[in-house]
């Protein structure tokens, strides 16, 4: 079996594959988008001079190269600040069930001092209610000599929402202490008008 070394800020992760599948099917099969890594091999070629140390380079490498043509490790390294190791991590052992689930996730639970993954089917109210234990959690670690103002950026989407409203209602922040930022970019100056207007209508009712 061949692999593809995939690296993100959470850590590495190997993803096994045959010499006939391409780099893209193997991605897909982990569920890995396209569009969310950039895959490339690294190159070491010697100085141009006598006594100049070996260079080396990223090469991008087209997904649609099947892996039994690579002569070295291939890496897909991931383009935003999500856990896609945890993303691809196997199928829960056991499943959780509830009424009106909204999403489901892998967790590790505990049994005889061993972890068994569980897939578990949340509701909206379960999912704020994660967001809002780690807030609480992060903030009870705040330094006592440290003024609590926070600088939030926000895309105006719904995970920017969810985090300025569980700081919000965690009862450790007075208004005014947190300072929600619109982040613009080539990308985000097309769709400009929905997130600025959503950062602005929860500045209003809080910050």
């Amino acid at each position: 079996m061949l692999s593809i070394v995939l690296e993100s800020s959470h850590g590495e992760h190997i993803l096994s594959g045959t010499s006939a599948q391409t780099i893209a099917e193997v991605l897909r099969l982990a569920g890995v988008p396209l569009s969310s890594v950039w895959t490339y091999m690294v190159e070491e070629r010697p100085g141009a001079v006598a006594g100049e140390p070996t260079r080396r380079r990223a090469r991008f490498v087209p997904a649609s190269t099947r892996l039994g043509e690579l002569d070295g490790t291939v890496h897909a390294r991931v383009n935003r600040n999500i856990d896609l190791a945890g993303l691809s991590r196997p199928a829960g052992e056991a499943t959780r069930t509830v009424v009106e689930a909204s999403t489901e996730w892998t967790f590790p639970g505990a049994d005889q001092g061993a972890y068994t993954p569980i897939s578990s089917q949340l509701t909206p109210q379960e999912c704020v209610a994660v967001v809002q234990a780690a807030v609480d959690e992060t903030l009870d670690q705040w330094p006592p000599d440290m003024p609590r103002r926070l600088l939030v950026g926000t895309s105006g989407g719904g995970d920017s929402n969810v985090l300025l409203a569980a700081l919000a209602q965690s009862g450790k922040l007075a208004a005014g202490d947190v300072a929600p930022v619109l982040l613009l970019g080539p990308d985000m100056d097309r769709h400009h008008d929905n997130p600025a207007n959503s950062a602005t209508a929860s500045a209003h009712r809080w910050w």
